[in-house]
């Protein structure tokens, strides 16, 4: 009987070990489905596979990315940090520098409101902060790249590095100046109307005139007295006329002297700052309502105070009203 079918026949070198193999037909037609079956399955999880590893390399570029941003963040952020130091250094330094170089403060304007603590060319000169100029510098393009952001930051570092160096500069050149310009009284003390200017007057007691020395600024009680230039209290008690008097040694031959007070907030030896309190206006002594009796003297001679802080803007009359000694 003929078998329908397929043999395979395995010859090895040693022929006596030749293998014969059968299939019928249908077997063959079994696997040859099952082998259409199982190739796109195949092929399938090939181009799966395929995908996925494209998949995974994507993957770990961002990842690469998102440390090098991480990298970039933390070191623009230590720079940001940086430079945050260096202008807090930097208006220190303008600071101290527009303070002893400015003559403008201490007008007193109709006798009313306070006397300016910075003129308004000193604020327009205030450095912005770090985090506002770094966040109009990125609005002002959002597709600035980071390291064109790091370029600028270095560039914004040497011009702050050059800007102390200059400011330094300034400092070791007016050394002297700046210390003058410290110890110079170009504030008036309290802020109020001045009742009586420096020179003759008629003395609100005795009716005769007489020079006075100074100026009397009226100011309701307890309103805080102020140093207007760095110095040392000198005299701090009652002193018979003056009441309770303070008397501040500014260095340079110049001292100055305020008289009537209510409180005295210092004692002799205290070295004080521009713009400290010393004591709070009141009515001590021989006086006729509160108000800062204030002396400047240079090398012991009484001198106008505004010789230091400019022409007042409101004007004396001093014989036709009642006004404080």
């Amino acid at each position: 009987m003929l078998f329908k079918g397929y043999h395979v026949i395995v010859i090895p070198r040693d022929p006596q070990k030749t293998k014969k193999f059968t299939f019928s037909t249908s077997t063959v037609r079994g696997l040859f489905i099952c082998v259409l079956m199982i190739f796109p399955l195949l092929l399938s999880a090939t181009l799966a596979a395929f995908h996925y590893q494209h998949k995974w390399v994507q993957i770990q570029e961002k990842i690469a990315q998102e440390d090098q941003l991480i990298d970039q963040k933390e070191f623009l952020t230590g720079r940001m940090a940086q430079l945050e130091r260096n202008l807090i250094h930097i208006e220190d330094s303008l600071g101290k520098l527009t303070q002893a170089l400015d003559m403008e403060g201490g007008n007193v304007k109709g006798g009313v409101g306070p006397i300016d603590d910075e003129p308004a060319w000193v604020a327009k000169t205030r450095t912005a902060s770090l985090s506002n100029q770094a966040n109009l510098f990125l609005n002002a393009s959002d597709v600035l790249h980071v390291n064109d952001f790091r370029t600028s930051l270095g560039n914004f570092d040497e011009r702050l590095a050059g800007l102390e160096s200059h400011i330094n500069e300034i400092f070791q050149i007016n050394r002297d100046k700046i210390r003058y310009l410290n110890s110079t009284p170009n504030l008036l003390p309290v802020n109020g109307f001045i009742t009586s200017g420096f020179g003759v007057r008629r003395a609100p007691y005795s009716g005769q005139f007489k020079m006075h020395y100074g100026l009397d600024i009226a100011s309701p009680m307890g309103t805080p007295i102020k140093a207007p230039a760095k110095g040392r209290v000198v005299f701090a008690k009652s002193d018979s006329g003056y009441g309770r008097k303070i008397v501040i040694d500014h260095g340079f031959g110049v001292t100055t002297l305020y008289g009537h007070a209510s409180q005295i907030y210092v004692k002799e030896g205290d070295q004080v700052s521009r713009g400290a309190v010393i004591g709070a206006v009141g009515s001590s002594g021989s006086s006729t309502g509160p108000h800062v009796h204030y002396e400047v003297h240079v090398d012991g001679i009484p001198t106008n105070p505004f010789q230091f802080v400019g022409k007042p803007m409101v004007a004396f009359n001093n014989g036709s009203e009642k006004r404080n000694k």
